[in-house]
């Protein structure tokens, strides 16, 4: 399997004339997105998980307890790679409401399976409250 390299000196994007956001356009203009890759996708994320471990000494996830955070959660523990830290961001200290819109999700998901799973795996959880980190 052939990796992707990102050659642009600013791997995150950059914007051109009249506000176009190029976000490595050379690179991914050479992949065609109709063609299957002829490697199960659970593969691939085991390999961007191992990439990603050998090539940091320390490794967070961000987990929100949605869908998206879940999957790579999930994969990234099953993978066998090692986890340093789940965080999780919610603003708890500004609402005073577990249930609030914006931290149930934190508080009925996210925070009762990163405890579950400390049971098994081993990694440090953060949980930061996004009002006290803005005061």
């Amino acid at each position: 399997m052939n990796s992707v390299q990102i050659y642009s000196p600013d791997k995150f994007g950059f914007y051109q004339f009249e506000n176009y956001f190029n976000f490595n356009d050379e690179v991914f203009s050479k992949i065609d997105t109709k063609k299957e890759p002829n490697i199960p996708l659970k593969d691939l994320y085991e390999l961007r998980c191992r990439q990603i471990r050998n090539s940091y000494d320390y490794v967070v996830l961000f987990y929100s307890g949605g869908a998206d955070s879940h999957n790579i959660l999930m994969n990234w523990l099953n993978s066998g790679c090692k986890l340093d830290e789940v965080a999780t961001i919610w603003s708890y200290d500004a609402t005073r409401d577990k249930d609030s819109y914006s931290d149930a999700e934190q508080s009925h998901v996210a925070i009762p399976l990163i405890k579950e799973l400390q049971k098994t795996h081993n990694f440090n959880f953060r949980l930061i409250d996004l009002y006290l980190f803005l005061r």
